[in-house]
């Protein structure tokens, strides 16, 4: 099965420097397919991972799926669970983009009342949302923020329709995939830092 996902940031203009970024996004994005069978093996061969970041994310997907593992009855600290398989003949992810970014702010709006909170803590009204709720709409509109960014993403229907079928199901870590979406805008969009 193939799966397509879609992540649509607007107004931009690509840069190959940001290739790292986007693969390290589609490795977080990979998390939610990969659950469906939690198949033993994890072939990479769109990049290069080295040994410490194949640590670095074997640990994220142990650690942020508990609740999954929990719900789905499934012993996570077996060994062979899951592994990964470089099958690429690329080199080590080029790291930080050289790009200078803008000295500003980009905050982060989900709809909540943490949300609403830090934009009222805030002079310079710059929003990211990701799929808005009318609530993050509304927030952000009552905060001042006039331009916000608005990140589309599209899970592929292919998943829920496994779901349906009985594959399994369950949270992902989203504050992860938050953290690397975000990381990929403040470089497209030209913000130093990002406030969650």
């Amino acid at each position: 099965i193939r799966f397509k996902p879609e992540i649509i940031f607007p107004n931009t203009k690509w840069d190959s420097r940001l290739n790292n970024l986007v693969f390290n996004l589609g490795l977080v994005e990979m998390i939610s397919y990969w659950k469906a069978t939690c198949s033993p093996e994890i072939i990479i061969k769109a990049g290069f991972l080295d040994n410490e970041q194949i640590a670095w994310w074997k640990d994220l997907l142990l650690q942020g799926l508990g609740e999954f593992f929990y719900t789905n009855k499934i012993d996570f600290t077996k060994e062979d669970l899951v592994k990964f398989v470089i099958n690429s003949n690329g080199h080590p992810g080029g790291g930080r983009s050289e790009k200078k970014l803008k000295n500003r702010d980009l905050i982060l709006v989900g709809g909540g009342k943490d949300s609403a909170v830090t934009l009222e803590a805030f002079e310079n009204k710059n929003c990211l949302m990701l799929n808005p709720t009318i609530a993050a709409k509304n927030i952000a509109k009552a905060s001042g923020c006039k331009n916000p960014i608005i990140i589309k993403r599209t899970i592929d229907p292919k998943l829920f329709e496994l779901n349906k079928q009985g594959y399994l199901n369950g949270h992902t870590p989203f504050s992860a995939y938050l953290a690397f979406i975000s990381t990929l805008a403040v470089h497209l969009y030209n913000y130093k830092n990002i406030i969650v």
